[in-house]
């Protein structure tokens, strides 16, 4: 087998939307090469794009051991890390990163998103994103939307790219027969987090404001995410 080829080819499926046989390539270059950082980092990434989180942190943390001047590795890992809740270790990839590139302004937002507080509406205290979102997810299964948005919003004011909140704060405008506004929200979700089940959702919001091209477009990638 030619490494370099089966890489590219990798890459190429992987840039073309076909996870799965992208992920089986760099499993191949893997089969033939442990020690092959990109097949690992690249496998990594498709792997957490699948729902594989547990996977792709053991690619990519392979990769760094590997290469520990890594700056993007360690990025993806921390992220990774973040996802699984382990934010003690997301902590530690920023911190590397940003030894590796003083000035790298994701990491340091990166590092800085570990410890944002967002303010419940009362403004009487403070409360972790993550209560924060447990808090507004039950205000918003309970039907108080208004509660739930103010939440969700304050949410975002500590930390903008947060996709729980941009999914759920899109589903409350969905729900408002907000479908513009909604459909921008779960689109910024998923740029920072392409998870099946706000595909979904988006294709209900689709669904739902007459446009059935782009719903099944996103129950396919919904479905493609999956294997």
């Amino acid at each position: 087998m030619n490494t370099e080829q089966t890489l590219q080819q990798a890459i190429d499926d992987f840039n073309g939307g076909k996870l799965s046989d992208a992920l089986q390539r760099c499993l191949a270059v893997l089969d033939e090469a442990g020690d092959n950082v990109d097949a690992l980092h690249l496998g990594g990434i498709i792997a957490f794009q699948q729902g594989k989180a547990d996977m792709a942190s053991n690619l990519i943390w392979k990769a760094v051991q590997l290469d520990p001047g890594f700056l993007d590795a360690y990025l993806n890992l921390g992220q990774i890390y973040q996802h699984l809740g382990r934010d003690e270790d997301a902590a530690a990839c920023f911190q590397k990163a940003l030894e590796l590139d003083p000035a790298n302004g994701e990491a340091r937002a990166l590092l800085d998103a570990l410890t944002p507080h967002a303010p419940l509406p009362s403004g009487s205290h403070t409360m972790s994103v993550q209560e924060a979102l447990e808090y507004a997810s039950r205000e918003h299964r309970e039907g108080n939307l208004e509660q739930a948005e103010g939440v969700y919003q304050a949410i975002l004011q500590a930390e903008p790219g947060n996709a729980d909140a941009l999914h759920l704060l899109g589903i409350i405008r969905a729900q408002q027969s907000r479908f513009d506004e909604s459909i921008d929200l779960i689109r910024q979700a998923i740029a920072a987090n392409p998870l099946p089940g706000y595909y979904n959702n988006l294709a209900m919001v689709y669904d739902n404001s007459g446009n059935a091209a782009e719903a099944e477009a996103c129950r396919a990638k919904a479905v493609t995410l999956s294997d």
